[in-house]
């Protein structure tokens, strides 16, 4: 069955660009971008009932998971309820994102699984948003417009010269360009050298979030993840040494660039002195200075937790009256919506994308349109648990969509 990419284009660009009116609504601005987006899918699936099929394989497991996390939320507020939680309304508001997961994964399940073109549409899309990411950092740095990028984050990060804009904070940022480089740098490998200019820039983009958790996990392991990476999908020409020239020149470029990276955060110490001065706190002490308060709440939640066995398995729910803003991931899960939540909501989905991914990139017939686009996401992937810890990224405003977006790609069938 032949399919538009026009839901495709249409989704990404209104997750990505739709203003919130952060400056007026402040949180409350999720209601606008999610509420789009859970019209315009509901519109698409609507529009496609008659062609709609039921979704199987690994595409099902996660789907399925996240029907049961949709269960949970409810669940895990009234446990809270029981112990003396009181829910506002900013908790009911939470019970939204459940529904836009589920209905999000499925469309994008039925459009990939439909559409031979989709990793062409993707690439585009791509190319487009790291210039409209570019644009918007020079929007930061000149102070051309505040008006614009107070439609998207905080007065405090545009005084900053914190570049976060489309998104509220500057590690929402930094973590949707940490997969852009990481694409851009497979396709430096795989299809042409060209593309590590467009990795230069998004590595550059990182680094003026001046995001210490997603930074320095980023430099460290995506080097790890990619060499382990691009070993399994070209284990075959590696068995018999017939490894491309290009790996190696690719290989010198990268050590260069983590040299002339190095040496361009000493010379403008000054305008990142934020993340500078975090790298130096790590060298000197072994951690980072906001480490602290993330190990704080996760002992907070993990004592909250084993007090009662229903704590443990649904948590207290979204309870933002007692901890509104978790920062890792995994304290998020075990405070809001215990064991079951970390396990539904986070665990299986990611596994079982994981696994479908790893089989894509390894068996012998591969799909030469794809393969660059899964081994990218095979390699973000891998990153995911650890840039957990410090925040919990996919649980945020627009970032969610695309995270929902990685999970359909690593279970995505071909077209009939």
């Amino acid at each position: 069955m032949r399919v538009s990419n026009c839901y495709l284009y249409i989704l990404l660009f209104t997750a990505l660009l739709l203003p919130g009116f952060h400056n007026l609504l402040g949180s409350m601005e999720v209601a606008i971008v999610n509420g789009t987006i859970i019209i315009l899918v509901c519109s698409y699936l609507i529009a496609n009932l008659y062609r709609v099929e039921i979704i199987g394989g690994a595409a099902a497991l996660v789907f399925f998971s996240l029907a049961a996390y949709l269960v949970i939320i409810p669940t895990s507020m009234s446990v809270g309820v029981l112990h003396g939680v009181d829910v506002s309304f900013r908790d009911i508001v939470e019970l939204h994102k459940p529904i836009l997961y589920l209905i999000t994964f499925f469309s994008l399940s039925f459009f990939l699984s439909n559409s031979y073109s989709a990793p062409y549409a993707l690439h585009r899309f791509f190319l487009l948003a790291v210039i409209i990411l570019s644009v918007f950092a020079i929007l930061h740095f000149s102070r051309i417009s505040d008006l614009v990028l107070n439609l998207y984050t905080k007065s405090h990060n545009i005084r900053s010269y914190r570049v976060s804009a489309p998104f509220v904070n500057p590690y929402d940022y930094a973590y949707f360009t940490a997969f852009l480089a990481t694409y851009f740098l497979v396709l430096s490998f795989n299809r042409s050298f060209k593309y590590i200019a467009l990795f230069v820039l998004a590595v550059i983009l990182i680094s003026l979030t001046q995001s210490r958790s997603v930074f320095f996990p980023f430099i460290f392991f995506v080097l790890t993840a990619s060499g382990f990476a691009l070993f399994l999908s070209n284990y075959s020409q590696l068995s018999r040494f017939n490894i491309r020239i290009r790996y190696l020149f690719i290989g010198f470029v990268m050590l260069a660039l983590l040299m002339s990276l190095a040496l361009y955060l000493y010379i403008f110490f000054e305008e990142y002195e934020y993340l500078v001065s975090g790298l130096l706190h790590m060298i000197n002490s072994g951690e980072l200075g906001s480490a602290t308060t993330r190990i704080v709440q996760f002992e907070t939640a993990v004592q909250l937790g084993t007090s009662n066995i229903l704590l443990f398995i649904f948590g207290h729910g979204p309870a933002k009256n007692i901890m509104e803003h978790v920062e890792s991931a995994y304290a998020f899960y075990i405070f809001r919506y215990g064991v079951s939540g970390l396990l539904f909501g986070f665990i299986i989905p990611y596994l079982v994308c994981l696994y479908s991914l790893l089989i894509k990139i390894t068996r012998k017939r591969k799909e030469k349109e794809s393969i660059d686009l899964y081994l990218a996401c095979f390699i973000f992937m891998l990153l995911v648990p650890v840039f957990s810890i410090g925040n919990n990224f996919n649980e945020q405003m627009r970032l969610s969509i695309f995270y929902i977006l990685i999970l359909a790609i690593g279970t995505r069938r071909l077209p009939s």
